[in-house]
This record gives C-alpha cells, sequence and structure tokens, in this order.
C-alpha cells in the first residue's frame, strides 16, 4: 500500500504531497513569481529535470509533470525564473526548486529572480532545501512512477506560529546566547577542516580513466564529471567536483559525504566530526 508523505510549507496552510512507496516529508517555501501554491491544484507525475539545472535544452519528457529542479548557484545567464520558465516550456505543471549544494545544514531561500517579470510564469513554484531535494532526487531514480499534489487543501502547523511569537522569541535569545559562547570553538574546528582541505591534491578528471558505459557522477551536485574538470579524491577513494567538496568539507562535516569516512589521520579528530 501506498504511503501519502506530505511536505509542510512553514508559516503557510500549504502542501506539497507525494504518494511513493515509502514516506518522505520536509518544509519549503513559496516562491515570488508563479501562479500561487493554493490557488490551483496540480497533480502530475514527479520528474528530474535533465539537465537538473534546466538552464540548458531540456532532455526530460516533463509533460503534464512537476519538475525538480536544483538552483544555479550564480544565477548568472539562468536565474531562477528562467529555469522555472524553460521547464514550463517543455510542459511541467509545476516546479520544486532545491537550493544549491554550499552545505548540507543549508537555510531555506526564497526562491526569487530580478528578472521574473521578464517571463510569463503560469506554474506554481515552491523551494526546498538541498538536503531534501538530494534525497527526493534519489527516490526518483528509484521510482519513476512517483507523483506530486500541490494543493491547499491540507493545512499544516505552521498557523499556530501567530499565536507563540513570545515563546519563539525567548527560544531566538536561548539560541543567541548559546551560539554566542559556542563560536570560538566552532571557529577552531572550521580551523582545522581548513587546513586539512588545502592539503588535498587537486587533480584533473580524465574520461579514458573510466568505464565509458558507467559515467561517474559528483555525489553533491549531482552532475557528470567532464574531462579535465580539477577533482580532488579523499583518503577513502571517493572523489568530487573541487568547488563541491571544499565548502562540504569545511561548513558541513570533515566526512566523506558518501561513506562518511574522516579526512583527518588523526582518529580522535575524525571521532569528534562523527558526533557533531
Amino acid at each position: 500500500m501506498k504511503i501519502v508523505v506530505v511536505l509542510f510549507v512553514f508559516l503557510l496552510a500549504r502542501s506539497i504531497i507525494i504518494h511513493a512507496e515509502k514516506e518522505y516529508s520536509c518544509s519549503h517555501v513559496n516562491a515570488t513569481f508563479g501562479v500561487p501554491v493554493g490557488s490551483v491544484n496540480c497533480t502530475g507525475t514527479f520528474v528530474s529535470t535533465v539537465p537538473l539545472d534546466a538552464c540548458g535544452e531540456i532532455k526530460s519528457n516533463l509533460t503534464n509533470s512537476v519538475a525538480l529542479i536544483i538552483k544555479n548557484a550564480t544565477s548568472i545567464g539562468c536565474s531562477a525564473a528562467k529555469q522555472v520558465y524553460n521547464v514550463q516550456q517543455a510542459g511541467a505543471i509545476g516546479a520544486v526548486v532545491m537550493n544549491a549544494p554550499v552545505s548540507w545544514y543549508d537555510d531555506f531561500e526564497i526562491v526569487d529572480a530580478e528578472d521574473k517579470d521578464e517571463y510569463n510564469i503560469t506554474i506554481p513554484v515552491v523551494g526546498i532545501l538541498f538536503q531534501s531535494g538530494y534525497q527526493i532526487y534519489y527516490m526518483l531514480k528509484e521510482n519513476s512512477s512517483i507523483t506530486v499534489t500541490i494543493s491547499r487543501d491540507f493545512e499544516s502547523t505552521g498557523q499556530l506560529v501567530g499565536n507563540t511569537s513570545n515563546s519563539i522569541l525567548l527560544l531566538w535569545a536561548g539560541w543567541f546566547i548559546l551560539t554566542f559562547f559556542s563560536t570560538l570553538g566552532e571557529k577552531c574546528k572550521k580551523y582545522h577542516r581548513q587546513n586539512y582541505v588545502k592539503q588535498i591534491k587537486v587533480t584533473r578528471f580524465h574520461t579514458k580513466n573510466v568505464d565509458p558505459e558507467s559515467q561517474p557522477t559528483c555525489a553533491i551536485c549531482l552532475s557528470d564529471f567532464k574531462e579535465h574538470d580539477p577533482i580532488k579524491t579523499l583518503r577513502c577513494g571517493h572523489f568530487f567536483h573541487s568547488v563541491c567538496i571544499d565548502p562540504w568539507l569545511i561548513n558541513e562535516k570533515a566526512l566523506c559525504p558518501v561513506c562518511r569516512q574522516g579526512i583527518f589521520q588523526i582518529e580522535d579528530w575524525v571521532g569528534v566530526e562523527e558526533t557533531r
């Protein structure tokens, strides 16, 4: 029996319902353009866009589908509005935009674009964390028949937030104090990570060294490696784009994002990272 999965909208009585074989939930935010979420209901097959950033020619069949897109980190030449417009032109009836990969503990970012008025976007658009999009991406690789519904008919606990503003202020103050006293410790950890990351040698990816039948993909940005791409290989043997793995190791944990093996040669430091 299929399980209905709810992705709640924080502060808004809106939700995305994923119909899959296993339960999955996360929060999301609305975009500043497109049809307001809840003004229309749309249901379609959930499809990972190819290419995932939707900046080039769309190769996947998005007809009557909800497209999963990864946000262009720089927005240079391809804003979020253009990405959504491209999938809309390819037949998508909705778009879910995941954050660009910077850190696993990324913050919610409103899906916005300076050039949004240049595009006539007529589909609902929501934004999710990179972590959530990463998991959904692999769910879709395992099951191409997953469907998703964007609807206003499911209420979230976000409506209660307005009645608990004083409690939130107290929690915020407590968080600020805790952060203040933990800053020095975090800076020391980051210093150790930065030093080790600098010591990891940068090499170039060569297609002749891999099986042409199995094109490797960077597990962080989910893009295929191209000839002469700068890469870094960790102690465990897994390799990633240099521009992807550096911020991951520095801002997240000093562990391989695939096998979770530490990059430090000092095992005590590895243990600290594993328990963070």
